[in-house]
Formats: structure tokens, C-alpha cells, sequence
């Protein structure tokens, strides 16, 4: 989940999604607002988790997984919808709650052109240096310093 400075408006674990074609749920208890929200459009059956957030001060107390359970417990009661999409994308909510997953892949299909081959090529060139250099730096113990100092 990513932090975000803003949240929907509270409701009720995910009890919107029998009247609209979206569940808005939020997780609050806190004076500075919600802990946690997810925003899940419901489209022929199918709940797309597409928008999460949390509160980073509150990150020590899981927000985002209670939020998480609660929904999909509202949604299995509810019993309407065939599927719970947690989209693209790798996190740990999506390993603790999911029952499958399916790979997926976007593709790019591009006629040879010089350009085309050029550009393939700096892409590849690209990657051997940075696993080269980023080989370098583990060897030499300097790794996990420099992803410091380049985080900051």
C-alpha cells in the first residue's frame, strides 16, 4: 500500500457496494482522520482493488490488513460478487489474503527498425551496468550504503 496525504469520506466497512458501483471503505480511529482506505470499483461481478492507502504513523499497526480483512469479509457476507481483483503489483497483503495468483505480463510488439534495434540494445547495455556495477559494490561491501544514500 502506498501512503497518501488524503482519504475518502468513513463508511461502514464496504456496505456501499450493494447500492453503487464502487465500495469506499475506510479504517479510522484516529483524531487526525482514517487510518486506511481502499477504493474498489465493481464492474460485472469482479471487486478491483485499485486505490489503497494509509496513514505512515499508523503503518506499525497493520491499517491496511484490518481494512483489507474487513472488506473481504463485508464482501463474502454480501455474497454478490464472483471475484476480489487486487490488481498488478506485489505486496504483502496481496500474499496473506489471496488464494491464486495469475501471471501477467504487459507486451510490446515493434517492427525491426535500426531505431528500434538501437534502442533495444541501450536497454540491455543499460542492465548489464547497473548488475555489473550493483555486483561491484556488493563484493567491495558498499551495496547496502550506497541504496542509503541513495534513498535519502
Amino acid at each position: 500500500m502506498q501512503a497518501c496525504p488524503a482519504a475518502p469520506t468513513s463508511s461502514t466497512g464496504c456496505g456501499s457496494a450493494r447500492d453503487a458501483a464502487a465500495c469506499a471503505a475506510t479504517c479510522s480511529s484516529s483524531a487526525r482522520g482514517p487510518l486506511a482506505y481502499m477504493l474498489c470499483p465493481v464492474d460485472d461481478g469482479i471487486v478491483r482493488n485499485v486505490h489503497v492507502g494509509f496513514d505512515p504513523e499508523a503503518a506499525a499497526l497493520s491499517p491496511g490488513a484490518v481494512l483489507q480483512w474487513n472488506v473481504l469479509v463485508a464482501l463474502l457476507e454480501e455474497g454478490r460478487h464472483r471475484l476480489f481483483d487486487f490488481t498488478p503489483g506485489d505486496g504483502q497483503h496481496k500474499r496473506l489474503f489471496a488464494t491464486r495468483s495469475v501471471a501477467c505480463a504487459d507486451a510490446m510488439l515493434l517492427r525491426p527498425s535500426p531505431l528500434v534495434l538501437a534502442v533495444i540494445a541501450a536497454q540491455r547495455g543499460c542492465d548489464l551496468a547497473s548488475a555489473s556495477g550493483a555486483a561491484l559494490l556488493g563484493g567491495l561491501g558498499l551495496l547496502a550504503p550506497m541504496r542509503a544514500l541513495l534513498r535519502r
